[in-house]
Parts: C-alpha cells; sequence; structure tokens
C-alpha cells in the first residue's frame, strides 16, 4: 500500500512539474528583468536570476527548465507578498526552495550568497 502511496505521489509531482514546465516554457527574461526592476529589486540580482534562468534538467525523459521555474516561483512569492522588503522576500523564497527541493541548492547558492550580502 505505501508503495502505491509514494508512486501516486511521484507520478503527481511529475505531472505537476510538466505543468510548471508548460507555464514557463515560452517566458522571455527581458519582461523578468522590467519587472523587477520596477519592483526595486538591485541589477546585480537580476543578473544572478539569469544564470538560473538558463538552467534545465532532463528529467524523466523530459528536458525541463528548472531555472525558468525557480525564478517564476521566486517572482510568485515577491508578488504575493508585497510588503515584505524585496532582499527579504526573495532570501524566504530561496531558503524554502533549497529547503524543499535539495538538488536547487547547488544552482541557488550564487543567488543567495548575493543577497546576504546586500
Amino acid at each position: 500500500m505505501k508503495e502505491e502511496t509514494e508512486k501516486y505521489s511521484s507520478e503527481l509531482a511529475m505531472f505537476d512539474l510538466t505543468l510548471l514546465n508548460a507555464e514557463c516554457s515560452q517566458a522571455n527574461f527581458d519582461d523578468v528583468v522590467i519587472s523587477g526592476l520596477k519592483k526595486g529589486i538591485p541589477p546585480e540580482v537580476l543578473t544572478r536570476l539569469k544564470e538560473i534562468w538558463i538552467k534545465t534538467k532532463q528529467i524523466a525523459g523530459e528536458v525541463v527548465a528548472v531555472g525558468k521555474i525557480i525564478v517564476r516561483q521566486i517572482f510568485d512569492f515577491i508578488m504575493d507578498n508585497p510588503k515584505l522588503t524585496v532582499g527579504l522576500a526573495i532570501g524566504a523564497a530561496v531558503a524554502s526552495l533549497i529547503a524543499g527541493i535539495p538538488f536547487f541548492g547547488a544552482m541557488l547558492e550564487p543567488l543567495s550568497t548575493i543577497i546576504s550580502n546586500k
């Protein structure tokens, strides 16, 4: 029974990831930069986000734009929490992504370093 639950959870997670990938696949980083500058995000942080934006990973035979998904999740968090300062919001979003999804840690380390120095 437990194996069925884990298998279902894995399939559901892959389905969710496929949906996120489809939503982000046509996104343009220039739109992110414009939105970020309007929100007061420092250009240095946006430069680091560009490094993340271009990352892809093959998962279950599908190329997933994990970088785009991460950046979109960070921006969604900022938009959902407008009363937080930008640095605090990005830091909280990055921390939750690192804690929740282990292989993102290495990708997000440069961004977390620049945020902590601000």
